[in-house]
């Protein structure tokens, strides 16, 4: 019987182990390629209707403020910061957007995202004017979030005239600095 015990407590503490290391390194690893870029209309039962989701505003990942574009004389990308996006800034940010835009797909629970944000921020400054940087919070967006078929963060989005020209998941800070360089390179 002890046996037994023994091997259901190693049991547990494996698949307690493995939740853990699967939600510091993001949720799933599956990519959709195929992917509207121009969002519908949203129908009143798409949207999400729940507040008690959502962060409190005006707050990224980092825990620190972050002014709302619209609030903003012409767009916070001159000033080298991350923008926050929403579902009613996305095609003007982004989609119409005269330069890349790198897009960081977030949520408050994710651990990784708190380290690539200070990344996409230091970025957003070396590429000012160059290249804009956002990021998506999938909690209070989770309409954009599945019309582009995010499913696992933290995701990041490269926009290129309005079409999606790559995606991928959390990535060190030298991978990502080659990523945009890259990007920054094959704009020029």
């Amino acid at each position: 019987m002890s046996k037994f015990w023994a091997r259901l407590v190693l049991s547990l503490t494996a698949v307690t182990l493995a939740a853990l290391v699967l939600s510091f390194w993001g949720c799933g690893r599956k990519h959709s390629q195929d992917i509207n870029l121009a969002p519908a209309e949203p129908d009143q039962a798409q949207q999400p209707s729940s507040e008690e989701a959502k962060p409190p505003p005006n707050v990224a990942a980092t825990g620190t403020r972050v002014v709302d574009p619209a609030d903003s004389p012409q767009g916070l990308e001159a000033e080298g910061k991350v923008i926050e996006i929403t579902e009613s800034t996305f095609v003007q940010e982004v989609l119409q957007a005269e330069t890349p835009v790198v897009v960081e797909f977030w949520a408050t629970y994710c651990m990784p995202c708190y380290i690539l944000r200070p990344i996409l921020e230091d970025l957003a400054k070396e590429y000012t004017g160059k290249m804009k940087f956002g990021a998506v919070d999938i909690q209070s967006n989770a309409w954009l979030a599945n019309q582009l078929g995010v499913t696992y963060i933290p995701l990041v989005v490269v926009f290129e005239n309005g079409q999606e020209t790559q995606r991928f998941g959390f990535a060190g800070e030298q991978q990502l600095r080659e990523i945009v360089a890259e990007i920054n390179a094959s704009a020029d």
